[in-house]
């Protein structure tokens, strides 16, 4: 490549780049694999379109902003199998608003330059691509906190600014719990920033506290709101114990061996949280700027410690909101140091073009985005809208198969499945699922409870890729005198079906002649035909409805 050549390319690189990523979002969303926290989340938002009540009529264990902004567009989209594609492509636009937030936060703190390489190197960064690619209330939550963050970096301070960082910082809150962190962090960056100031050019300390008060009376607007909703609601205790109390469990994750993961994380970070803020101080021209970037540089680094350090579960999803944070900081240290010669210029655009492409390529080869990992959830709801109605239960674990309910209340996740295993809450599925006469369920998985796992593989069989209620009778059912004795557990209709041919003889006494309700306890069937293969009983509708226990994987 000649020398004009690249004196073309190079000032147009930057919007190429932002191109690629609005093509490749709108590629991937189809393709990317589907986290456990998706379906979750879309269930809970078919759940406030269908009239139901976050967590009182449903539960959920996130705060509630996502999941009410979103009910508009599922209502949009409506039922489908591929509803979950459609609803990562609406949170596109979410992510091109995260990177105009972290643009301004470069730009207030270093440059124009700095802003769009930084809002690049953030887009293109694997786990950032991927991660916020999913549908989830990070997507959302990412926004409002680095919004908060450029309007804080701006100068002058003043109090309307506080107040709509405020705003922010507690839609925010209302978005994700895990913010509670990441305040915590800014309130103690903000601190250590100040404190670092040498002494002449220390910034007045009454200035930032007078701030602070219209910044909590914004912090507290959105949460109001919301508690006054669910409190009018009569769901405000239901509200509390999901989002606060269920998360807070003795012995979860990090907590079983906090000592030594504090430990460990200390003494990694804290040295490189620690000459991080060298360089910042060293490097910068005055001291109000110095201090903006040590706030956002320590607001990354303690929050990177308390998660790695004292946080109980740790995701990739937690790290959303921070990574931006480091990526403007090296950005503008970066171009700062190739800027201060001017002979390099031409040279550091070749240096931020080259990290673009490194980035590019580290996706494509590592995690291989185009391939169809989305299929199998896209199956899935394709089997729920098939073989179950409007107003039937379906057992699954966290809410995976979207457009039903579960006739057990909790979402089997992490924390779920750490207090049923401490005895905190009650491993009820076996009574939910007769209670509610539940003949549908998720394939069998190592995540249902024991007890509830052992009731679901001894009376549902596999079809699709669903369970329905129903047995294989065998040898082992047949009596010497030919009767062949099965048992029901879950009151509902049931028919008869063998692997070749129909089915004909008597069923508790009386001719057989297609579907039959079945009470719970012993019943006998006898057979008048031979020769058609196994034999089973099986929830009506599903053979109905056309799906075999005899076609593994497939309906009729």
């Amino acid at each position: 490549m000649n020398f004009d050549l690249k004196k073309k390319l190079l000032p147009i690189a930057p919007y190429l780049f932002f191109a690629l990523l609005a093509l490749s979002r709108v590629l991937c969303a189809g393709n990317w694999r589907v986290d456990s926290d998706e379906p979750q989340h879309l269930h809970v938002i078919w759940g406030w379109a269908n009239g139901l009540l976050q967590y009182r009529d449903i539960f959920d264990n996130h705060a509630p902003v996502f999941h009410i902004l979103f009910t508009p567009v599922y209502r949009l989209i409506g039922e489908r199998p591929d509803i979950l594609v459609w609803m990562r492509i609406a949170t596109i636009p979410l992510f091109f608003a995260a990177l105009w937030a972290v643009y301004l936060v470069g730009r207030e703190l270093y440059s124009r330059r700095v802003g769009m390489w930084a809002a690049i190197f953030t887009g293109l960064y694997p786990r950032f691509f991927l991660t916020s690619l999913e549908f989830r209330a990070d997507d959302l939550w990412i926004v409002p906190w680095l919004l908060a963050l450029a309007v804080l970096v701006q100068k002058p301070l003043r109090a309307s600014r506080m107040l709509v960082a405020g705003v922010l910082l507690g839609t925010a809150l209302s978005i994700s719990m895990k913010t509670s962190l990441l305040l915590t962090a800014l309130g103690l960056a903000t601190l250590g920033a100040l404190a670092l100031q040498r002494a002449p050019a220390r910034l007045p300390v009454r200035q930032y506290v007078g701030n602070a008060l219209p910044l909590l009376a914004g912090m507290v607007v959105v949460p109001a709101a919301l508690t006054l909703f669910f409190f009018t609601q009569g769901a405000l205790s239901q509200m509390y114990y999901a989002v606060i109390q269920h998360n807070v469990v003795p012995g979860l994750g990090h907590w079983k061996r906090l000592q030594d993961c504090a430990g460990w994380s200390t003494l990694i970070l804290l040295p490189l949280t620690v000459g991080g803020a060298y360089l910042i101080q060293r490097f910068s021209p005055d001291a109000d700027l110095r201090l903006r970037r040590l706030v956002i540089f320590l607001t990354y680094g303690l929050a990177v410690l308390a998660l790695c350090g004292f946080w109980p579960l740790v995701t990739r999803q937690d790290f959303l909101p921070l990574v931006p944070l480091l990526i403007v900081i090296a950005t503008g240290f970066l171009l700062e140091l190739r800027l201060s010669r001017p002979s390099l210029a031409m040279r550091s655009s070749l240096t931020l073009v080259i990290v673009a492409m490194a980035e590019i390529v580290t996706l494509v080869v590592k995690e291989k985005p185009w391939h169809q990992h989305a299929l199998p959830e896209n199956r899935l709801l394709a089997d729920v809208l098939q073989l179950t109605r409007p107003g039937e239960t379906i057992m699954d674990l966290k809410g995976e198969t979207v457009f039903r309910s579960r006739p057990f209340y909790y979402v089997l996740e992490g924390v779920t499945r750490k207090r049923i295993e401490l005895g905190m809450i009650k491993d009820s599925i076996p009574e939910d699922v007769v209670r509610t006469q539940t003949a549908v369920a998720t394939l069998d998985s190592m995540f249902f409870p024991s007890r509830g796992r052992d009731f679901l593989n001894r009376n549902f069989l596999p079809v699709g890729q669903l369970r329905v209620a129903g047995q294989m009778l065998t040898a082992q059912n047949v009596q010497t005198n030919g009767d062949i004795l099965f048992d029901i557990h879950i009151p509902t209709s049931y028919m008869m079906m063998a692997e070749n041919g129909a089915v004909a003889g008597w069923l508790d006494g009386t001719p057989y002649q297609g579907p039959r309700r079945l009470g719970i306890g012993q019943h006998i069937f006898r057979t008048s035909t031979s020769g058609n293969g196994r034999l089973a009983v099986l929830w009506a509708p599903a053979i109905e409805r056309g799906y075999s226990p005899f076609v593994a994987g497939h309906s009729i």
